[in-house]
């Protein structure tokens, strides 16, 4: 020893045992002072680790061990002693334990991984602008995992939990997803799964790690070190399927986003390219979701979702689909999950691979995830939103202007959309436990047209598709309405009053169309479509009996000399919808009235429908029609009818012949149009002569006869008078003949003298100062009359001010 040497070498030495022992630990009185003299010294922090390095060359050169063990203890001192102050040795650090690995002693090598583990622990993220340090600490990384990889032969577990330590370490270090570079990680992930057994698993002791998924870093790291320090037991038994879990756990176990996105991308994409079990990947997603802090693990589905590939191989493919699906239907609740952008992504996805001819496959496996959504309910309309986007998705596929309009699969694609929807209906129902939103029937009006699916092109096909639909109305209806009564009571939620946005109306207008399909078509799924009209008409109750009558009179056949085969299935459906409301409301009378008429039809060879449909038989009437008369009659026996009776046979919902059949309303044998031609030309003359002091009425033709020239022409000023509130934004349009254009719009010139004659002219049924509503009326009439009125554009009009 020289006669003049530094105190902090001098300090430095003293902690070194004599001896030449290969099991050494430093003099704790010595190490004591040193750690206080460079705490208060911290210039002196350098030096220390200058000399340290030197010294540590010596020993590894001359192979004492035991000096090297007391050298790492130092070290590990050191840093615990003066984290703040780590910069100014940690290329040192690095240095030494660089230096300590290539000896290949396993003893030097495990008291290498506690050192290592306190750098990473204490070491912060400004390291990364030192390069110096940066690419030795990358390339110390790497030679730790170099054990797990090109194992020695002996002691091989050993050395192999030497490499899954040294990674815990790495994978536990705040902010060193910036240092550590992506190279590490790339064989962190796979030396990880590779000793993973997925039979422990599944076993309780794995169960009971998972339900510790909040466990600190610092407790599994304190079980780590307590083997490493007792090298002769780790030299025994060393449980590296433990070692493997908690060194994954430590990835997740964070609340740094970019760390669990990182990690994530890695250890799928590994999983995909050496074709891991399905079952093993089901496993290991679950458990890395668990271990993930609750609020941040829908990352984990996002990321999946992010590795979809309309065009990407079909068995990698494969694994991502199984991956979500099975998260989803795991007990891992993710929280913060975006259902609807999860939702949109994936019809997109399906629908390329259904109209492109796709893989079946693939195309199960999505819809194996749109299930899985329904699984956890983390909001009350949340299946009420993924079925209004399957319903969506449904109805444009059925636009003409759509750009797969005329793809052939898009039968295939309808199919799957109707199976998704019914299987979301039912596992929803199935497994909420929370108290959702009802899904209303109507959300399906837009897809009615669906009960008459028809392509001469695609029969079986279409016949499929219509099937399908059928299928999944009875499910809603079973689903979502059979524990519910009110619905059966008459006017619920405006079903009656309202009747123009009715449901029960939107759907008995679509049967119009259904009676349109020939009889051989329409035989195919006839079992199931009345299967439907039962079940529809139980459900709604007094509604479906109200809103019955009028498309009754309309539909049912008045001459048999001008039936068509579609009038005629129109008119069985009218008996048979007539027939089962009245066995709903339990009215003999009208029951009996209907089946002699039904029995009448099949005496006739007027019942399309199968004969023994309805079952019952009574002798049959000897008229074709039943009258308006007589369903009054029979109606005010039954007590909530009596209530609405002005409302059915007056004021109820009119909507004006179904052109498509190609037949007249007096051929349909509705309303008895005498009748309310001569109510309405009675308004219209008195309305006329207030405004324009004349008796002359226009029809919708504009003619001055007086009469209808045929049902799809009537008056404006005759639909305000029979409007609810005589207004001309209260006129009961259907919207099958909005969207049909059965209607004539009405001209400028009609509508001027409907609004200044009638609206502006009659008494209102209210409380109103009488001088306001004078006032409001002269300023409405004075304004119409500085329109300069045209109906040259096709009879729709021009609106000028002079």
């Amino acid at each position: 020893m020289p006669l003049f040497q530094p105190k902090h070498q001098k300090l430095i030495l003293q902690c070194y045992p004599a001896g030449r022992g290969s099991d050494k630990k430093p003099n704790s009185s010595e190490l004591s002072y040193l750690l206080y003299y460079v705490s208060t010294r911290r210039v002196k922090l350098e030096k220390v680790g200058k000399f340290l390095v030197k010294k540590n060359q010596a020993d590894v050169s001359r192979n004492r061990t035991g000096n090297i063990q007391v050298t790492l203890e130092i070290l590990n001192a050191l840093i615990k002693k003066c984290p703040d102050d780590l910069n100014v040795f940690a290329n040192d650090i690095n240095e030494i334990l660089l230096s300590v690995l290539p000896t290949m002693d396993l003893s030097l090598c495990q008291h290498a991984i506690n050192v290592f583990h306190t750098l990473c622990v204490y070491l912060q993220g400004d390291f990364t602008s030192d390069v110096t340090f940066t690419n030795n600490f990358n390339k110390l990384t790497n030679s730790f995992i170099n054990f797990g990889f090109n194992v020695p032969k002996s002691n091989g577990n050993e050395w192999i939990g030497i490499a899954l330590g040294a990674s815990q370490s790495i994978a536990s270090g705040r902010n060193l997803i910036k240092l550590r570079g992506s190279s590490a990680i790339d064989r962190i992930i796979p030396l990880s799964l590779s000793h993973l057994d997925f039979e422990k698993m599944q076993s309780k002791a794995l169960k009971k790690l998972n339900s510790h998924a909040n466990e600190s870093i610092a407790e599994t790291s304190g079980k780590l070190n307590s083997v490493n320090e007792d090298a002769s037991s780790s030299l025994v038994d060393v449980d590296l399927h433990t070692l493997a879990t908690v060194c994954l756990k430590a990835f997740y176990a964070t609340d740094n986003t970019s760390q669990i996105s990182f990690v994530t991308k890695i250890l799928i994409d590994y999983c995909a390219s050496v074709n891991v079990s399905e079952k093993n990947i089901n496993l290991l997603v679950n458990a890395i979701t668990s271990w993930v802090p609750v609020q941040l693990r829908f990352l984990i589905l996002s990321i999946l979702m992010s590795k979809l590939d309309k065009d990407g191989p079909e068995q990698t493919q494969l694994i991502y689909l199984v991956a979500m699906a099975s998260l989803l239907s795991s007990p891992v609740n993710l929280v913060g999950l975006s259902i609807l952008d999860n939702i949109r992504l994936i019809l997109i996805m399906q629908s390329h691979l259904v109209l492109s001819s796709g893989s079946p496959k693939l195309i199960q496996g999505y819809t194996n995830v749109i299930r899985a959504l329904t699984t956890h309910i983390y909001y009350q309309d949340q299946t009420l939103d993924i079925v209004n986007e399957l319903l969506v998705a449904a109805r444009d596929i059925l636009k003409p202007d759509n750009s797969n309009y005329s793809n052939p699969n898009k039968f295939q694609l309808l199919n799957i959309l109707l199976e998704n929807t019914k299987d979301v209906m039912v596992n929803s129902n199935a497994n909420s436990a929370l108290q959702t939103s009802r899904i209303p029937l109507e959300i399906f009006s837009e897809t009615f047209e669906l009960l008459g699916f028809f392509d001469p092109s695609k029969v079986p096909e279409s016949a499929q598709i219509q099937l399908k639909y059928i299928d999944l109305l009875v499910t809603e209806l079973k689903i979502e309405y059979s524990k519910l009564t009110d619905f059966r009571s008459a006017n619920h939620d405006n079903l009656v009053t309202d009747s123009h946005n009715s449901v029960v109306n939107l759907f008995y207008e679509q049967l119009e169309k259904v009676a349109s399909l020939t009889i051989e078509y329409l035989n195919i799924n006839l079992s199931a479509l009345l299967q439907l009209l039962e079940v529809f008409i139980h459900t709604f109750g007094a509604n479906s009996t109200i809103n019955c009558i009028p498309f009754f009179l309309q539909w049912q056949l008045s001459d048999i000399t001008t039936a068509t085969p579609s009038s005629i299935i129109l008119d069985n459906f009218a008996y048979i919808i007539a027939y089962y409301n009245a066995e709903s409301i339990q009215s003999k009378e009208l029951t009996h009235q209907i089946l002699s008429k039904i029995q009448y039809r099949k005496n006739n060879n007027l019942w399309l429908l199968p004969l023994n449909t309805p079952s019952e038989e009574v002798e049959a009437s000897d008229t074709l029609e039943l009258s308006k008369a007589d369903i009054e009659q029979s109606s005010l026996l039954v007590p909530f009818m009596v209530d609405y009776n002005d409302t059915i046979f007056h004021s109820h919902y009119k909507y004006p012949s179904n052109s498509l059949n190609g037949y007249s309303s007096q051929e349909q044998g509705h309303y008895n149009e005498a009748d309310i031609t001569e109510d309405f030309d009675q308004s219209y003359q008195e309305t006329d002569h207030i405004a324009n002091g004349t008796t002359t009425t226009m029809n919708g033709n504009g003619n001055t006869n007086g009469h209808f020239e045929n049902s799809q022409h009537i008056s404006l000023a005759m639909l305000i008078q029979n409007s609810e509130n005589h207004s001309i934004r209260s006129v009961p349009l259907s919207a099958r003949g909005l969207l049909n254009n059965s209607l004539n719009q009405p001209k400028v010139k009609e509508l001027r003298k409907a609004i200044s004659g009638f609206s502006l002219k009659q008494p209102r049924f209210n409380n109103v100062d009488d001088s306001s509503v004078s006032k409001q009326r002269t300023d409405v009439t004075a304004l119409l009359s500085e329109l300069e009125l045209s109906d040259d554009l096709g009879g729709k009009g021009n609106l000028t001010f002079n």
